[in-house]
């Protein structure tokens, strides 16, 4: 066990450059977002606007699982300092961008390199200490994602105001230093498994079919009609080369995802657990901000802090939930309470109002966070627990490769959700009596909203322009505009509810294995 061989000053050390490369890459998704306007402004290029992020998703979906595999052949160090110099020299360069073009491959450069910190980082810690005692440490980097979704929305909006939007991608290099030389001095370099060849074909396979659906997801509905010939060529090709791909693995030696993993029904069921929390979880929490920025009217920076309490919740229970984990040991229980608070808790938010209260709204989201918390580092744990530490990073980068698929499943359901709902809504709660010019000005703001799932006009249109003496029904149309919208968000948070409540079915069938007290220990499997 590597623990034993590092002294406890260095341990921490450790245990400290995982969490700042790990924070590194999930504050990138944030502050990214805060910026966007301003960076479009500067670079043109909105029709390409789906593509800054999906450059992004695309590639560290398809590095969690590869460089997680490849960890367990070669050893964690050296791909983690090469995750850390590729995560950085991405930022460098997206931050040096000339135009939307240049911006959107080096922010692919970036995804290769957070998408390797993102599997390391879980699959270290799972080399560092045995089952018994991973919670608390795991707790502690899980609650990293929950700060940078506050921090995040801070930092970029004061750097993007005091300096300019580059440095949302300069900041990542000093941080990127100080975790390369620790991870360089602190991090043993041990060689976890027998020599054993590259899967090549099955890398090229891998990322064919993971390609083409994230493509399908993202870029359908706005980029591409969902009934185009685009989005048909881009299902048939996932389908195609994902059978390729599982029938090449079957009979490869050394596969780059052993499908023997999947011959354990916990580790299935904890992926489906995995797979369908991370579903409701990104797409409900995405679009909160909508309901702040929109119906609220806050700026995005004060729309990060209204996120503090769920934040707060998540923080608690992933830090306490693994210390609950490493002093007894039992793992389902606390799997099936958070799942019980993280859909109670998006039940809440679809009561959300135009005028729902802040208090309502803080304490809504912290059961939400209290829920949310407890599922991110135990599921690792315990899917962690049915293999030995040489199979780690493959089970890890298996488990984070279906909740990154997850939450792009999850973004374009929610957002075609919240476009048709929006658009239905909006239609309903037409002011009757409306003069005929006003009448025809609402029909024109009801389409302005119909578009891709994740941009929407940022005012109502053209009611500056309407005469002093109609403003009675300006206020009235904003007034239907916003509750048709606060309505809209109500039901993608119920749809997060339902995804995250309907994983209860395949909590109950996992398997309770003792978690193991040493990585020496023989493994018992689900």
């Amino acid at each position: 066990m590597l623990k034993e061989s590092i002294n406890p000053t260095r341990l921490k050390l450790l245990v400290f450059a995982i969490l700042l490369s790990i924070f590194m890459s999930s504050l990138d998704q944030t502050i990214v977002a805060t910026a966007l306007p301003t960076i479009l402004k500067d670079l043109g290029g909105f029709n390409l606007l789906s593509w800054i992020y999906a450059s992004y998703i695309l590639t560290s979906t398809i590095a969690i699982l590869v460089v997680g595999r490849l960890s367990d052949i070669y050893g964690r160090k050296t791909f983690y300092l090469l995750g850390i110099v590729v995560f950085v020299l991405g930022s460098a360069l997206s931050g040096l961008s000339h135009n939307i073009t240049e911006l959107i491959i080096f922010r692919a450069l970036q995804g290769i390199g957070g998408g390797a910190l993102t599997s390391l980082a879980f699959a270290s810690v799972g080399d560092l200490f045995p089952p018994r005692e991973r919670g608390k440490w795991q707790g502690v980097i899980s609650s990293s994602f929950g700060v940078a979704a506050v921090v995040g929305p801070l930092i970029g909006g004061y750097l993007t105001t005091a300096f300019s939007w580059n440095w949302i991608f300069y900041i990542n290099v000093p941080i990127g230093i100080v975790a390369f030389l620790l991870i360089f001095k602190e991090y043993p370099n041990v060689k976890l498994a027998k020599d054993e060849t590259v899967d090549y074909i099955g890398i090229v396979l891998l990322t064919i079919f993971t390609v083409a659906l994230i493509s399908a997801l993202i870029f359908g509905g706005s980029l591409f009609a969902w009934t185009s010939i685009q989005e048909y060529s881009l299902w048939a090709i996932f389908v195609v080369f994902l059978a390729i791909f599982v029938i090449y693995q079957a009979k490869v030696k050394s596969p780059i995802l052993p499908l023997e993993l999947f011959h354990n029904k916990s580790f299935v069921l904890v992926n489906i657990v995995a797979f369908l929390t991370s579903f409701g979880f990104l797409g409900g929490v995405v679009y909160l901000p909508i309901y702040f920025q929109y119906v609220r009217g806050v700026s995005p920076t004060v729309s990060g802090l209204y996120l503090i309490s769920l934040v707060l919740g998540l923080i608690l229970t992933s830090i306490f939930g693994g210390l609950l984990l490493t002093k007894y040991g039992k793992y389902k229980f606390l799997i099936f309470m958070s799942v019980i608070f993280a859909s109670l808790g998006f039940f809440l938010l679809s009561h959300l109002g135009v005028n729902t209260s802040f208090l309502k709204l803080s304490i809504f989201m912290f059961i939400t966070g209290v829920g949310l918390g407890g599922l991110l580092p135990i599921l690792s744990i315990v899917a962690q627990n049915y293999f030995p530490v040489q199979e780690i990073g493959v089970v890890t980068g298996a488990l984070q490769f279906f909740r990154n698929i997850a939450s792009a499943v999850g973004l374009a359901a929610m957002g075609a959700i919240l476009n048709n709902t929006l658009i239905r809504n909006i239609t309903l709660n037409k002011p009757t009596n409306l003069p005929p010019v006003l009448s025809s000005k609402y029909d024109t703001i009801k389409n302005s909203f119909t578009g891709t799932s994740t941009t929407f006009s940022t005012s109502i249109p053209g009611l500056n322009k309407i005469p002093k003496f109609l403003v009675k029904y300006v206020n009235e149309i904003t007034h239907a505009v916003y509750v048709s919208l606060s309505q809209s968000v109500g039901i993608v948070m119920l749809f997060s509810s339902i995804v995250i409540i309907i994983s209860l079915v395949f909590v109950i069938f996992i398997k309770q294995v003792p978690l193991r007290t040493s990585n020496t220990e023989s493994v018992t499997h689900g």
